[in-house]
């Protein structure tokens, strides 16, 4: 239906223009309706929150007219005939017309008189708002099936003093309930501002109807069961003043009644209102967004589509042109003039072939680059795992053919030449291809193509479809291999040892001569045969251990990858850097150093072999020493912490010196391979540190200020099995 370019232009253009006013209708008719809504709702709260305050007063009457009642002197004396009380009682009744009953009792319960002379001689005593009366309050009931009336009441009681304050009656006057059901119609008709209609009801805390308008109702009916609620619910919408929907077709607002005195039950006061008819002017609101929609729409139809004529008739055109030049026509079309988009859009279209051909040789010219590029470069298919990139290098490296490789499984590819095989499964290919995780990483692998050990630099990432930007299909590998450039590496880390060797030498050499002298002194005395041997032998032969030690520790500094296989096992960091600072020892007072050392002794060993943190010490102290040719303080720190995932204790150590410090800028750049401040430093010794930390999971930390030293920070992850020196 919409496959031409006007039908489609026609319906992007109608609901590009439309859908907007469509949500911003949307949004208006919605945010109308919630502000009509909360003026409805509360509307009803307030109206509901009005009739509350007038039931409140309603009862507050009830109560002073009862204690009223019961200071009528008549009733009060004691000496007073039963028919003079009799005449007190109607005079109130009459005087009341919502009361149509009064008993008077006696302390005991027994009603001595009636108004309607059907309750005397009847025991109330087991009435608790009897017992409430003898406490001396006013008491009201709750409203209950009367099993002598055969009908609901509700009972007011007050007890009756004589002048000398003795009990003598208990005054109890009945209303008329409907009267009280009249009054909140009345009331609700009145103040009904939303002209919402809707009627008053009561209910009591068990949730019984005790008043409303359908008389049957009253103590048959409970809310709570009918309306599938509770008394926590109806609490919460009175003190929230929320609306209650309950099922069915009724909007219920309620209040809860007030305390009064003489009345503790809970009451609540409703009004129920029809729902429909609460929010007609909702339906009435959206009637007339759609007529007004409807109408922008027509018109929007007409105009669209003449402008869609409008945009079409120059693509006619282009289309035309387009046939001729597939056909192989080169003439000039002249173009009808029409908008500047099109105009514009002809001409580029006659660029087109310019840029074609432009992209062609750019194409070529990337296909030479990548041939010829030290790099090698391959990228696979994620779906469907064929080889799309291979490179003259991949060729070289991975012995095969770019014509025989490409679009080929990579797995089959691998059967076919061992050193690729090697190289996927140390890149992880296939982890790759089937990850929907971001590619993008930077890493080293090492590959073994025959007997030759080959070092890799590996960089990742994904190709995005021609077509969607957004979808990665392809996976891409450049690497570079770093083999010479490591090879070069470990030859200039070597000298820099051999360098610290030499400077260390005169050190060496003093502790070597004492030994010496003494062997040299027992070998005279035995000589001159002044001296026992037997007793002089072990002496000398310790003498000589001691120069074997000695040698052995500037063995162990000139080639600590010799021992590696060795000293496997997790290393004491306080012991080795007591035998780091015992060797650097002489040179250090020949250069006016001091040594500082704060041990913690009770460290957990650290997850690093004791070689790797001998290197990375000896590169830390000999820095430390540098950078105070004219003598200083050397400070050396040692503690524990806990990882911020509090699952293993971190071993740390500092070491600071008081030397020429450096600059913010010098601190970004340390560790970095080939970067120093010395005339004859190569930058290889703490690049080695910072990679062998790095390597174990931990990190050095650097802080310096020009003139006043330098703090070198070593965190290092403790060993899984928490084994502890000292």
């Amino acid at each position: 239906m919409f496959q031409t370019l006007r039908s489609k232009l026609f319906v992007f253009f109608v609901l590009v223009a439309f859908l907007p006013m469509i949500v911003i209708g949307i949004i208006g008719y919605y945010s109308q309706k919630e502000e009509l809504t909360d003026q409805l709702e509360t509307s009803l709260a307030i109206q509901t929150s009005s009739l509350q305050t007038e039931l409140t007063h309603f009862l507050e009457e009830r109560y002073r007219d009862t204690a009223y009642l019961a200071e009528n002197p008549v009733l009060r004396d004691s000496d007073a005939d039963m028919l003079e009380k009799r005449e007190e009682m109607y005079t109130f009744l009459s005087s009341y017309d919502i009361y149509f009953d009064a008993l008077l009792l006696t302390p005991d319960g027994e009603v001595e008189l009636d108004t309607d002379n059907a309750m005397i001689g009847r025991d109330l005593s087991d009435r608790e708002w009897f017992a409430d009366t003898l406490t001396g309050d006013v008491a009201m009931s709750d409203l209950y099936y009367s099993n002598i009336i055969d009908e609901p009441v509700f009972v007011l009681g007050a007890p009756i003093y004589n002048d000398d304050d003795e009990l003598i009656h208990v005054i109890s006057p009945s209303f008329d309930l409907e009267e009280m059901q009249k009054r909140l119609s009345e009331y609700v008709a009145e103040h009904d501002e939303s002209d919402l209609g809707g009627y008053g009801f009561i209910l009591n805390e068990e949730g019984q109807v005790i008043s409303h308008p359908e008389t049957e109702r009253i103590l048959e009916t409970n809310y709570f069961e009918e309306k599938n609620t509770s008394q926590e619910e109806i609490d919460r919408y009175a003190a929230d003043n929320n609306t209650v929907r309950p099922v069915g077709d009724e909007v219920h607002g309620f209040e809860k009644i007030d305390n009064v005195a003489g009345f503790d039950h809970e009451w609540y006061v409703g009004i129920a209102v029809d729902e429909a008819e609460m929010f007609s002017a909702l339906n009435d609101l959206l009637i007339r967004y759609l007529l007004i929609f409807g109408a922008v729409l027509l018109g929007l139809t007409f105009a669209v589509y003449k402008l869609s004529n409008y945009l079409v008739r120059p693509l006619q055109q282009l289309i035309t042109k387009s046939q001729r030049y597939a056909e192989g026509h080169r003439d000039v079309y002249e173009y009808d003039e029409a908008y500047e988009e099109a105009n514009q859009l002809n001409a580029a279209f006659d660029e087109m072939l310019v840029k074609l051909d432009q992209r062609e040789q750019m194409d070529r010219k990337s296909t030479r680059v990548l041939a010829s590029t030290d790099n090698g470069v391959l990228a696979i298919d994620r779906k469907t795992g064929g080889i799309t990139l291979f490179n003259r290098m991949c060729g070289e490296l991975f012995e095969l053919e770019h014509t025989e490789v490409i679009g080929e499984y990579y797995d089959d590819m691998a059967k076919l030449s061992p050193n690729l095989r090697c190289f996927f499964e140390q890149t992880g290919i296939s982890s790759m291809l089937s990850s929907s995780a971001d590619l993008r990483a930077q890493f080293e692998v090492h590959c073994r193509f025959g007997k030759e050990e080959r070092i890799f630099f590996i960089s990742t990432s994904y190709l995005a479809s021609p077509k969607h930007e957004d979808v990665n299909d392809e996976v891409l590998i450049v690497f570079n291999d770093l083999t010479e450039k490591r090879k070069m590496e470990s030859e200039l880390i070597r000298s820099e040892k051999l360098k610290m060797i030499g400077e260390m030498s005169a050190g060496f050499a003093h502790e070597i001569r004492n030994p010496l002298t003494t062997v040299r002194g027992m070998l005279q005395m035995m000589q001159e045969e002044a001296a026992d041997p037997q007793q002089h032998v072990p002496l000398m032969l310790g003498e000589i251990d001691r120069v074997q030690t000695i040698m052995n520790q500037l063995m162990n500094i000139a080639n600590l990858e010799r021992f590696a296989e060795d000293q496997d096992e997790p290393g004491d960091v306080e012991a080795i850097i007591e035998d780091m600072l015992l060797l650097y020892e002489t040179g250090l007072e020949r250069r006016g150093i001091t040594i500082e050392t704060f041990f913690d002794r009770h460290l957990p060993l650290p997850d690093v072999s004791a070689n790797k943190l001998k290197q990375v010490f000896m590169n830390l102290i000999q820095n430390a020493i540098e950078a105070m040719p004219d003598g200083g303080r050397l400070h050396v720190h040692t503690g524990r912490e806990e990882s911020s995932s509090g699952e293993s204790d971190l071993v740390t150590v500092k070491i600071t010196d008081n030397g020429q410090g450096m600059t913010e800028e010098t601190v970004k750049k340390i560790g970095t391979p080939f970067f120093t401040t010395k005339e004859q430093g190569n930058g290889l010794g703490l690049a080695t540190s910072y990679r062998i930390v790095e390597e174990l999971g931990g990190k050095i930390d650097v802080q310096s200020v020009p003139e006043r030293g330098t703090t070198f920070t070593i965190t290092i992850p403790a060993a899984k099995t928490t084994v502890y020196s000292g």
